[in-house]
């Protein structure tokens, strides 16, 4: 009986065990497929990643490409305008140098001729000359004041010239181009014609002072000018009047209704 009973208890202990058994080792399958799935879900995540930053790495170095394309050209830009600027610097120093050295040439000549002029009026006031000696010096003061003149008129022009290389660069749209029509043409040359008149006429004020006086005096004689019409001025009501005229009698109709 006791032998009956052990081998019953060592058989329920051994179905027992195989039943846990069998238990752990679903959980442990089920824990293996959730594993290889998570493995898997994993790896595509990997590969999405990867995908992804091998298109970033593309985009980026296409980026990086155009960049130092751009940054190539603007180079090379910077490189000819910083030449071309050079050259501009090196032609106005070769102006200013010329222009000077014509200013300072003309105003030695105007001194000396001034000095001369000097000693032939001082000749003129201080001796008694024949008359054949006194119209010659005349006739030589008149040339020297001509000469004078002339000299005057030549550095007055330099100046011009002078401050028309050293005025600003007109805007593009009034420089002329081929392919512009001719109206267009026409309205750019007016422009550039009035810019130098003006930039003449602002030498020419600022060289002769009583040029500007007379200006001013102008415009103010001008300006009172206007006023006094604006004030004085009446316009005349013509039609007020003819509203108000009386009607002949000769254009009354005759045939009126009763």
């Amino acid at each position: 009986m006791k032998e009956c009973g052990v081998e019953g208890v060592d058989g329920e202990l051994s179905s027992d065990i195989n039943a846990e058994m069998e238990q752990e080792k679903i959980m442990l399958r089920q824990e293996l497929q959730q594993s290889s799935a998570l493995v898997e879900s994993l790896r595509m995540e990997v590969q999405d990643l990867e995908t992804q930053l091998q298109a970033d790495h593309d985009e980026s170095r296409q980026t990086i490409d155009n960049l130092e394309d751009k940054l190539s050209q603007t180079q090379s830009r910077y490189s000819g305008l910083e030449q071309e600027l050079r050259q501009k610097d090196e032609e106005m120093k070769y102006t200013q140098e010329q222009s000077v050295l014509q200013k300072t040439t003309l105003q030695q000549q105007i001194t000396d001729r001034d000095v001369e002029i000097d000693k032939l009026r001082n000749q003129v006031m201080s001796k008694k000359l024949s008359t054949a000696s006194e119209s010659e010096l005349e006739t030589r003061l008149h040339q020297l004041t001509e000469n004078l003149i002339e000299k005057q008129t030549t550095t007055v022009f330099v100046g011009e010239e002078d401050g028309m290389r050293h005025r600003p660069n007109l805007p593009s749209f009034l420089k002329e181009s081929p392919t512009d029509p001719e109206f267009a043409r026409k309205v750019k040359r007016a422009a550039n014609t009035i810019d130098r008149f003006s930039i003449r006429l602002g030498v020419f004020l600022r060289r002769y002072p009583i040029a500007r006086v007379f200006v001013i005096i102008y415009m103010l004689l001008l300006h009172l000018w206007t006023m006094i019409v604006l004030l004085t001025y009446q316009p005349e009501m013509h039609g007020s009047e003819h509203s108000h005229m009386p009607v002949p009698l000769d254009h009354v109709p005759k045939d009126l209704p009763t």
